[in-house]
């Protein structure tokens, strides 16, 4: 296994990684819920790297949620590695799982005040998009309102 993050998981034995993943993550959401939000880091973190969909996603969520400076390269990454799957069956977690990373790259561009370029890339990435529509409309009526303030 090879994470976005670069790191070899070298290792036969698959199911122990799994393990060690999901256990990585469950450990990181339930220190995040007690507000333990360094330690969560590192483990929600390692749980990223198993590449499956809710474990990065939760990662991405702890990262915007707090505001991390790293939050745009990370979700970027983590789209370019994210390439899409062959078989049907796959497809539309695929799907919901890019939607929820330009969903989370638009908010973020909010959140650093770069509205310009937030509007440009909701407009071109998530308006188009049905799983994103509702939210890059209220988002691009959100970024009127900050920019008529300045």
């Amino acid at each position: 296994l090879k994470s976005p993050m670069g790191i070899n998981y070298e290792s036969q034995d698959e199911l122990l990684w799994g393990i060690f993943f999901e256990a990585s993550y469950q450990i990181g959401f339930c220190l995040m819920e007690m507000n333990k939000m360094n330690t969560s880091a590192y483990y929600l973190e390692i749980a990223s790297h198993s590449m499956q969909y809710r474990h990065v996603q939760e990662y991405i969520n702890f990262l915007s949620n707090s505001k991390d400076p790293e939050v745009i390269s990370v979700v970027e990454n983590v789209m370019a590695n994210s390439p899409k799957p062959e078989n049907e069956e796959s497809l539309g977690d695929w799907k919901f799982h890019m939607a929820f990373l330009k969903r989370r790259k638009g908010y973020a561009l909010i959140e650093e005040e770069r509205f310009e370029e937030a509007k440009t890339f909701i407009t071109n990435e998530l308006l188009n998009d049905p799983q994103c529509k509702d939210f890059a409309q209220s988002e691009l009526n959100y970024i009127d309102e900050q920019l008529k303030k300045r």
